[in-house]
């Protein structure tokens, strides 16, 4: 019997399980997974680890934590190292295959950590750790309570407002740089994001990198222990010189740091070949660049001369995973894999996708996985040429695949996490089609209402990514299905500044930003009324960050939309550069400061145009945005609001800019009824 199906809901948010951080181990008949969840009845996201027999086609719950991460296999295949987080310090936990209990390893304190890794023989364990730290006391003027500063109310470092409490003093923070915030995180603490190793049986990790240097982005083993590589910007002020990122080597035997030659430019990933003298990097050496606009590229340095030979050049592609989702993750970072044949594999944004490539040592290259997918993020075996693939489908929500290279190509579904999920749900997948935009072909995605049929009407959303520099892709979007299980057909695309496209496109929008993106979007839904199945008077427009950035310019230089909602915007490019936690980079943006510039910062600044703005407008903002701060709202609803312009203000306590894809669940869904309800309501 034919189960009664539904439309897709917000709420669903709570029935869509979220694989992430495959892992396979060395011989490749096992692999370990983090399974995620949103907790309906608590209001948050569970992590637990799953173990998968891939010989036997069996997934096991294999973690009782709730907030289990970073899974990675001991050399010996025998045991899995991992981190919980639900006591006040991180845990490192390590668990046997054979079965049994987890156990402790070591408490690793407060403070963020990442990066887990064994060394390959076995003997360390490594990790990247950035110890929290509390706000200074102001010696001598007052008293506050633990009453006074909100018992129990959690900050976004999750510790409590009154831990902050001094002495019998008041609290102060003193900021002396100018990156002292980041979005999702908060204050940055004064402690730098330092490499520690943690050798087995001891007690207590070594911090290996300089006591008051710079944060660590990344680092790696030499195939024989020998050796760390790590990277981090070296420069003596590290946000007014943000290209200065170095590679230095660490010696286990000697105890030595040693920093490697260099030109100036940015360093990602840095990784080691098949011995410890080939050392390959992820980066680029435009200084000027911003935003992600030119092509994160792979190179092999030459440790003693410096010389970086660029090895993807010719593709014209980043290999920064700029895919954006709501279900899927974005911008996972990725370190590319040899096999024992020196192929290197590695993948780039594309077009939408996120094809796996093979870099063979001639030079050549070739997709050894393309097509409608994204692969978030892959892991390959140490001792066959077999991955493990998380894999975003148009199709349904993300799940797990094994990918075997040899004579011939095998790919293979692992999970099938969300099977009785689509059984019980109703809708369409996306059809691709490509635009004429301003000079540029835009490729567009169409999803149209479950019970569409030919010859229908309906009434219309364009919705806008952010970044600038990012992409829409051949994901499953909860969001997009939402929207169009109300009946309106959900139109996106990658207009030019957006990446995947190459480099001149994803440049396209330097020194304007607003265009030529708003002449790609307007043909986008010319496109959309000349296809005959829109209602030309019922069509909306929404975007977040950069997409709300374009929304309040649309709104501001056309009445054709009847409604917006306008998300996590930018309307004025000069406050912005002094409020946003790194807004001061915008100086390449736009060859300049506001101050310098103000010229061309008003001119594409949307509130210079806020007078123009007619359309019905829902602003919705998170509280603890610190990309695109709260500010940057309130003067744009205060301007409408005074001009008696029909607008409506939603304020989210607690949640960052990222409220999209990772606010709280119950927040989440209250958002998207919320936009659709705007819509609905101008119908």
């Amino acid at each position: 019997m034919v189960k009664e199906q539904n439309f897709v809901e917000a709420e669903d948010l709570y029935r869509i399980k979220m694989p992430l951080s495959p892992r396979l181990n060395p011989r490749a008949d096992r692999a370990v997974y983090i399974l995620k969840w949103a907790d309906e009845q608590e209001r948050c996201y569970r992590t637990r680890l799953h173990l998968i027999d891939i010989k036997r086609k069996t997934d096991i719950e294999y973690t009782r934590g709730l907030a289990d991460s970073d899974p990675v296999w001991h050399p010996s295949g025998k045991k899995i190292l991992y981190l919980n987080h639900e006591a006040k310090n991180n845990m490192l936990r390590s668990i046997s295959v054979f079965g049994g209990e987890s156990r402790d390893i070591l408490a690793l304190g407060k403070g963020s950590v990442s990066r887990l890794q064994w060394s390959p023989d076995g003997k360390y364990i490594s990790f990247l750790m950035q110890e929290s730290d509390e706000a200074e006391p102001l010696p001598g003027e007052g008293v506050e309570t633990e009453s006074s500063a909100g018992e129990g109310e959690k900050g976004r470092n999750g510790r409590s407002q009154a831990a902050l409490v001094g002495s019998g003093e008041p609290v102060v923070r003193t900021v002396e740089t100018l990156h002292y915030r980041t979005d999702g995180e908060g204050w940055r603490p004064k402690a730098e994001r330092a490499l520690y190793i943690l050798k087995a049986g001891a007690k207590e990790a070594v911090k290996i990198t300089p006591e008051g240097g710079h944060d660590v982005n990344a680092y790696a083993w030499s195939p024989d222990s020998q050796m760390l590589a790590y990277c981090g910007n070296g420069a003596e002020d590290p946000d007014r010189d943000p290209d200065d990122e170095r590679i230095w080597i660490y010696s286990l035997d000697e105890g030595v740091t040693v920093e490697l030659p260099k030109k100036k430019g940015l360093v990602e990933q840095v990784f080691f070949g098949a011995t410890a003298g080939e050392l390959y990097f992820i980066g680029q050496f435009d200084l000027q660049s911003l935003w992600g606009a030119s092509n994160m590229q792979l190179y092999r340095l030459d440790m003693d001369s410096g010389r970086a030979e660029n090895l993807s050049e010719s593709l014209d592609r980043t290999l920064d995973n700029v895919s954006l989702g709501d279900i899927s993750p974005s911008f996972t970072a990725q370190v590319p894999a040899f096999d024992e044949e020196g192929n290197l594999y590695f993948t780039v944004s594309s077009e939408g996708g996120n094809p796996l490539m093979q870099l063979r040592p001639d030079g050549s290259m070739e997709a050894v996985l393309e097509g409608p997918e994204v692969i978030v993020s892959y892991h390959k075996a140490a001792e066959n040429n077999q991955f493990i693939l998380h894999m975003a489908q148009m199709d349904r929500p993300d799940e797990l695949w094994s990918l075997e290279l040899g004579e011939s190509k095998s790919l293979t579904k692992l999970t099938r996490l969300n099977d009785a999920y689509l059984e019980s749900r109703r809708f369409n997948i996306p059809e691709v089609h490509t635009v004429p935009g301003e000079g540029a072909m835009v490729q567009t995605w169409i999803l149209r209402p479950p019970a569409f049929k030919e010859g229908d009407r309906c009434p219309m959303i364009l919705n806008i990514h952010g970044g600038p520099r990012a992409q829409y892709a051949y994901t499953w979007f909860h969001e997009m299905q939402v929207l169009a299980a109300r009946g309106f057909i959900v139109v996106y695309s990658n207009p030019q500044g957006s990446q995947g496209y190459g480099e001149e496109f994803a440049h396209a929008i330097d020194r304007s930003w607003a265009e030529p993106a708003y002449s790609d979007l307007m043909a986008v839904t010319d496109y959309m009324l000349e296809s005959g199945s829109v209602d030309p008077e019922k069509i909306f427009v929404t975007g977040g960050s950069y997409g709300g950035y374009m929304t309040n310019w649309i709104v501001s230089h056309t009445d054709r939309f009847r409604a917006a909602v306008t998300q996590r915007c930018v309307s004025n490019l000069a406050s912005f550069f002094g409020s946003s936690d790194f807004g001061w980079l915008l100086e390449h943006e736009f060859g300049g400061t506001p101050w310098e510039k103000r010229e061309i910062y008003d001119t594409w600044s949307p509130i210079s145009y806020a007078g123009q703005i007619k359309t019905p407008l829902l602003i919705i903002h998170s509280e603890e945005d610190l990309r695109c701060p709260m500010e940057q709202a309130e003067q744009l609803f205060v301007r409408l609001k005074y001009e008696g312009v029909a607008v409506k203000f939603l304020r989210y306590p607690e949640e960052s800019h990222g409220l999209s894809r990772g606010g709280r669940p119950d927040r989440r869904i209250h958002r998207l009824k919320s936009i659709y309800g705007w819509f609905e309501q101008y119908l």
